[in-house]
């Protein structure tokens, strides 16, 4: 459950912040992938939780958008989501908030394997303390 959330939360975040917001970030090579994903949808569903933690962490087949979203992992953790519009930062940081909250091993797991070294973990946690959405 805790793997579920915290890929949930990665890929919701990016997925919806990023693929909800209907394209990629600017400047990524995503474009506009058509991903929609509703963000209370994922978070609130448990066997959607463990699909896409299960994804992220390369343990299980990702679903449809996940495989798209988790490419941009990488780039959302060191940059904060630096190439995204405002939407899909606010919706970054609501997905990734919640999962740190409840789930913070698997926060951190995630966030490792996209981030290895976690050379960017305590900017991206400034950057998701930061109150403006």
């Amino acid at each position: 459950m805790q793997l579920a959330i915290a890929f949930f939360t990665l890929t919701l975040a990016y997925t919806v912040g990023v693929a909800s917001g209907r394209n990629a970030p600017r400047g990524s090579a995503g474009g506009d992938g058509g991903l929609q994903i509703e963000l209370d949808q994922i978070l609130n569903n448990n066997r959607l939780l463990d699909a896409y933690t299960k994804c992220y962490l390369g343990t299980g087949p990702c679903p449809g958008p996940a495989k798209k979203a988790k490419g941009y992992l990488a780039e959302v953790f060191a940059t904060n989501c630096g190439k995204c519009n405002e939407e899909q930062k606010r919706q970054t940081k609501i997905a990734f908030r919640k999962l740190r909250e409840k789930r913070p091993g698997d926060f951190r797991k995630v966030f490792a394997k996209y981030n290895p070294g976690n050379t960017h973990f305590d900017s991206f946690n400034r950057w998701l303390n930061y109150d403006k959405l």
